[in-house]
């Protein structure tokens, strides 16, 4: 049956990603920033010599890779591209150094967060280590803000961030810095009792400066349900001050938001997701005839009014497919363009007939819905497009961005050649695609390692210009670079033809 394959950036890796326990503890916050170089570097927990490869490729074309020997993990980039001068600010997650607890004699894995500013010819401006020995942060997401040209992340830790966590429990941070990489304020927000999480997964501002965020609990977060699957809505303004903490749920029933966009034109923010058995318009779950749940998986969009919504957190339904035994969705990017517009990323999952839960594989859908404030109309779909081979292929896509004429690009991963016949290159393969306004197709590209076994998934994309820019992680070599741990990251600049 299916359960928790609707969190998919959780799983992607499950196939080429070793074992790794997380263990709490409190301690102090490292910061490091570099000064500006020509060539990627990081400088703390003494991990300079060995955290980026620096066989670059010096065309118009670029590729760097993020990792750390011998056997660390460096995942969950995300990046934000500042559209007035071109410089694009990548975030990630990285194993670091075991922390030894001598007085409890204990022993405790690190993972921190590395923070990048690069200019468009690969130049690392600077680069800013953010950790907590013997803790484990975890990259939810991040967003330039294009008027202050400030930089906001949030994500989850399970150590002393901005405040002691509650045992063995995971909260939400936010961070918001300046482009120089200094950090202006950070919070962090928990939960009653033990054994809880808050699992950030999107963040947004708008135009007054408020700070959404969006993501996952357990627990009774901004609200009264006390289960898995629970989501939630937080909002803080400018200063870092909480103004919103609203539950999103519906008993039975498991909500997992995975993105979030702002529309400047309405002043609305659009929220897209994947539901295990809810369904939002009745606010009920949905059971088969012997009460028991199926499992069965839905896409969902919200609307959020940056005025009315921050009094109750109300949203209003926009979006709502699936969730029927072959009829199965998930929900996994959005943006607007630039008529606000919406764009959505996700996957359509490809039952078997006749056989409820059986899980074949999934295509990739792309899907445009014109705003209603425009015309006075309902929402309504002018195109929806798949993307995949076969029934059996896995197509995932993860990320969408639009540029300013309305073009639509897309990056994932896939296991079948989306150009071809056959399969894909590695086990997993890179993939970017390039649709008009109109939805008309433009290009694919698939990037692959000649060794079966490797994986690489592009996990965010961005445009400047007429350039783009992507990260992700891979388990082996790219553009003839090889990893270094177990699974690394890497930031590619590619011109658009």
């Amino acid at each position: 049956m299916i359960h928790f394959y609707i969190l998919f950036l959780l799983l992607l890796f499950q196939a080429c990603t070793p074992k790794h326990s997380d263990k709490p503890s409190f301690l102090f916050i490292l910061e490091t920033v570099n000064s500006l170089s020509n060539k990627p570097s990081i400088t703390s927990l003494d991990v300079s010599k060995d955290v980026f490869e620096d066989k670059i490729n010096t065309s118009s074309e670029w590729t760097v890779f993020n990792g750390k020997a011998p056997d660390a993990l460096t995942m969950r980039s995300k990046l934000a591209i500042d559209q007035t001068w071109g410089f694009t600010y990548v975030v990630m997650d990285q194993d670091g150094d075991l922390y030894i607890d001598n007085k409890a004699r204990e022993v405790h894995p690190t993972k921190n967060l590395i923070l990048q500013k690069y200019d468009s010819t690969r130049n690392t401006i600077w680069t800013k280590e953010i950790g907590i020995p013997g803790s484990i942060l975890k990259v939810g997401g991040i967003w330039f803000d294009q008027i202050t040209h400030t930089i906001y992340i949030t994500g989850s830790t399970d150590g002393f961030f901005a405040k002691k966590p509650n045992e063995n429990s995971q909260d939400l941070f936010v961070i918001k810095l300046d482009s120089n990489g200094n950090i202006l304020w950070k919070k962090q927000i928990n939960t009653p009792g033990q054994n809880r999480f808050v699992s950030p997964t999107a963040i947004t501002v708008d135009i007054f400066r408020n700070v959404w965020v969006t993501g996952t609990t357990n627990a009774p977060f901004g609200g009264n349900y006390d289960m898995h699957g629970n989501a939630f809505i937080a909002v803080f303004n400018q200063e870092g001050k909480q103004i919103l903490l609203k539950q999103i749920a519906i008993q039975g029933a498991q909500i997992f938001p995975t993105g979030l966009a702002y529309s400047r034109n309405y002043g609305k923010i659009y929220m897209v997701g994947s539901a295990i058995n809810a369904n939002f318009r009745t606010n009920k779950p949905n059971f088969l005839k012997d009460n028991h749940i199926n499992f069965r998986s839905s896409l969902f969009v919200l609307e959020y009014d940056i005025y009315s919504s921050l009094l109750k957190g109300d949203y209003k339904i926009i979006l709502e497919m699936g969730g029927t035994n072959i009829d199965q969705y998930e929900g996994n990017s959005i943006t607007v363009d630039r008529e606000g517009d919406i764009l959505i990323a996700g996957n359509r999952l490809n039952m078997k007939p006749n056989n409820d839960g059986i899980l074949l594989g999934r295509s990739g859908i792309l899907m445009k819905i014109l705003n209603p404030n425009r015309f006075n109309g309902p929402y309504n779909e002018p195109w929806t497009i798949d993307l995949g081979k076969t029934q059996e292929g896995d197509t995932i896509i993860t990320a969408i961005t639009t540029d300013s004429v309305g073009n639509v690009f897309t990056t994932g991963s896939a296991n079948e050649n989306l150009q071809g016949e056959g399969n894909s290159a590695g086990k997993e393969d890179l993939f970017l695609t390039k649709h008009s306004s109109s939805g008309r197709k433009v290009w694919i590209k698939q990037i692959g390692s000649s060794h079966p076994d490797t994986c690489t998934y592009g996990t965010g994309i961005g445009v400047w210009k007429q350039d783009l820019y992507l990260v992700g992680t891979t388990t082996g070599a790219i553009n003839e670079l090889p990893v270094k741990g177990g699974i690394d990251q890497f930031v590619m600049k590619l011109k658009q033809e």
